[in-house]
């Protein structure tokens, strides 16, 4: 029987070709045993993992036994060599090494060389703002003084520990306000929920306005928060010169841009989307562009996170399509695969709404069969993973296509099955409550005379909800007004 996934597989599968290329010169330097090499080729050419194919390639039956010993110690051999190829790239590897470094020093009496490198290192922690760090090396310069029996210094090192430790202490408060912030707006429905909207402007006004950040890190967690908050708010003018902000101090110091090089990549994801809700269709493309080869530049670098990344940037030129409209450069075939990637990595809530939102530009290109298809695949992911919200923008899509299809003997069924899920699920959008009352109605009807008079009430309702502070924000999603328009034109 073939197993779905394996913790050593997945991690040579999310290799670049420049760490497996390392990894085989550094195992033919350090290791005589060739087995394991044999097993890494054999894990990387397999297209899914199949323990009986593994054993049967494996060789003798003594050496398919101790299958599990081999796997055990060519992961430890892959990490380190993954350690040693990043160590020179990654700030925190190379202070890690420092301290490893001056403790060696240490045990072998070179106390100026020591002292030497302490102030090397912190330097580069100063740089990165990497203040627990520091402050381990800042222990090391007390004991190494000690040693010296030195009387300087000491005065200075308590003052610059209690500077970082305020910094630190803050750093933290401050993700401690943006996990309020993620669990306020995750844990509710979001956008269109009235309630959240007061109890952001509360949240904002006591933990955040009141904040005078000492540090760049802090500033710009600081930043994230009010990012978050014109979001919800739909304030998108002001999200952009926010996310501008967060962007030049990432730029202006390069070794914080380095070292949270996820968060940086993040803001420029964001603020393509805000250019995208601002309909500035081209800053949106300069703005991907950007992305994308930030993204290589950095992960190739920093990290082994590179596929992701271009996972999740294709997952956000996705929705920007939707946004924009303009579906000239749309890849499809690229598309596609970043779709197969997502669901390979059992990420469920990204692939249901990049699923969700390729289904939207399938319906504004008019190609109704494929846009059924990726609807249908989220319906199918279990509702908790994804949320009340999306999940009945799938419902409410499914109704758009099977109109669009002419499924008339279908629809009602259809219908009824959405309204069921937003009773049972005390689900409040007016918006969908609105649609499934309505074209429930046009559904049964049999005149297009009275059909158009049940469209214009539609959308003299639509028209409403759009211009309402909260349940506007539906309407990014698709624009169910402007379709309410077209199909009563088309009578």
């Amino acid at each position: 029987m073939k197993q779905i996934s394996d913790h050593l597989y997945l991690l040579i599968k999310s290799m670049t070709s420049q760490e497996k290329r390392y990894f085989k010169l550094f195992a033919s330097a350090f290791v005589k045993d060739t087995k394991y090499v044999q097993l890494f080729d054999m894990l990387n050419k397999l297209k899914e993992y199949d323990v009986k194919k593994i054993k049967s390639n494996i060789g003798s039956k003594e050496s398919a036994k101790k299958m599990n010993a081999y796997k055990f110690f060519l992961e430890r051999l892959i990490v380190r060599s993954l350690r040693l190829y990043h160590e020179e790239t990654n700030i925190e590897f190379v202070v890690y090494n420092g301290l490893q470094e001056i403790e060696v020093l240490l045990h072998k009496g070179f106390l100026e060389k020591c002292l030497k490198q302490i102030k090397k290192y912190r330097e580069v922690c100063k740089k990165g703002e990497l203040f627990p760090l520091e402050l381990r090396l800042i222990a090391k310069q007390r004991d190494v003084l000690s040693l010296m029996e030195s009387v300087d210094g000491f005065e200075e090192l308590d003052t610059c520990e209690k500077d970082l430790r305020e910094k630190n202490e803050e750093f933290y408060e401050y993700k401690a306000i943006i996990r309020g912030l993620n669990s306020l707006t995750r844990l509710r429905n979001f956008k269109r929920n009235k309630d959240l909207h007061e109890q952001l402007d509360r949240f904002v006004n006591v933990e955040v306005s009141q904040q005078k950040p000492k540090s760049i890190s802090a500033e710009i967690i600081l930043l994230s928060a009010w990012c978050l908050f014109y979001f919800v708010k739909t304030e998108y003018k002001k999200l952009e010169k926010v996310l501008l902000d967060i962007i030049e101090l990432y730029e202006s110091h390069p070794s914080i841009r380095n070292h949270d090089y996820r968060g940086y990549l993040a803001v420029l994801n964001n603020l393509s989307m805000a250019y995208g809700l601002l309909k500035e269709n081209n800053k949106v493309f300069q703005t991907l562009e950007k992305l994308r080869n930030t993204s290589t530049k950095l992960t190739n670098s920093s990290s082994f996170f590179s596929e992701k990344e271009d996972v999740y940037a294709t997952i956000q030129e996705l929705t920007l399509y939707v946004k924009i409209r303009d579906f000239s450069r749309l890849d499809k075939e690229r598309i596609e695969k970043a779709l197969r990637s997502i669901g390979a990595n059992k990420l469920l809530k990204a692939t249901s709404i990049a699923k969700a939102y390729y289904a939207i530009c399938l319906i504004y290109m008019k190609q109704f069969d494929n846009a059924q298809q990726y609807i249908l695949e989220c319906l199918n992911v279990p509702k908790g993973k994804v949320g009340k919200e999306l999940y009945s923008v799938f419902r409410t899509l499914d109704i758009i296509v099977n109109f669009e299809l002419n499924n008339d003997i279908l629809l009602p069924n259809v219908i009824l099955s959405a309204k069921r899920y937003l009773k049972n699920n005390h689900n409040k959008f007016l918006l969908e409550q609105t649609l499934l009352s309505h074209l429930e109605r046009i559904t049964i009807s049999k005149s297009d005379k009275k059909r158009s008079i049940l469209y214009d009430n539609l959308i003299s309702e639509l028209q409403k909800l759009k211009n309402d502070p909260v349940e506007k924000a539906g309407f990014e999603y698709f624009d169910f007004l402007e379709w309410a328009e077209q199909k009563k034109s088309r009578l």
